[in-house]
């Protein structure tokens, strides 16, 4: 009876060791993802830092006052490092260079909008237009607008009221920039809606089933 299924089952045995094969380099590829995941959960600095003071409630606890003591220091002097803007930028670095980016336009032809998220206005203090965008709201209008430019397609400018005076709309300060810089009204739909990148979506689902173009700091995808 063993015979007679090995004769009528012979392919299914020259797969056995394939199967298992892929079977184990699945697992290694998982447990190397769940291992990277680990690592970046554990090394951001509020992780950190509430890993530190979670250690320094211990030492408390069995009177290693010196060693809690340090330990607060510790979370002390990373908070206030890791909130300053050069040293977050060199946190952020390698996630936003992971990615490789594409300049061509020929792939992107046949996208049907172009988003451009929310990022900051400022509408404290008597200064310039200009001086009131952030660094990373002006490169992705910037780069918004060329796109636009250079494959004809109309731009999704979202963001709500979620600046400093409640009274004004991100979007529309976002409008009109772009028409400044020349993309023409024809081609810019205005989202007046979402306080967060996850909002933003939300705002925007009825076109997700079409093709877009996210435009992303001075770099797009």
């Amino acid at each position: 009876m063993a015979n007679q299924n090995i004769v009528q089952n012979p392919i299914s045995l020259f797969k056995l060791p394939t199967i298992f094969k892929n079977r184990a380099n699945t697992r290694t590829l998982l447990t190397v993802h769940l291992l990277r995941e680990l690592f970046f959960i554990i090394s951001s600095p509020l992780s950190l830092i509430c890993l530190i003071l979670a250690i320094a409630l211990i030492l408390r606890q069995f009177n290693f006052k010196r060693l809690c003591k340090a330990c607060l220091y510790s979370v002390i002097s990373l908070a206030l490092l890791t909130t300053q803007p050069y040293f977050a930028d060199l946190l952020l670095y390698p996630l936003e260079h992971e990615i490789a980016y594409s300049e061509t336009l020929v792939e992107f032809e046949g996208t049907d909008f172009i988003v451009t998220p929310a990022c900051y206005y400022s509408t404290v203090g008597k200064v310039s237009e200009i001086s009131r965008w952030s660094h990373c709201s002006l490169q992705r209008l910037v780069q918004a607008s060329k796109l636009s430019k250079e494959l004809n397609k109309p731009i999704l400018v979202t963001g709500g009221n979620f600046l400093h005076d409640p009274d004004t709309n991100y979007s529309q300060k976002a409008f009109d920039l772009l028409l400044d810089l020349g993309v023409p009204r024809k081609n810019l739909i205005l989202v007046a809606k979402g306080i967060d990148t996850a909002s933003e979506v939300e705002s925007i689902k009825s076109y997700i089933t079409k093709k877009m173009l996210f435009s992303l700091r001075q770099l797009h995808i």
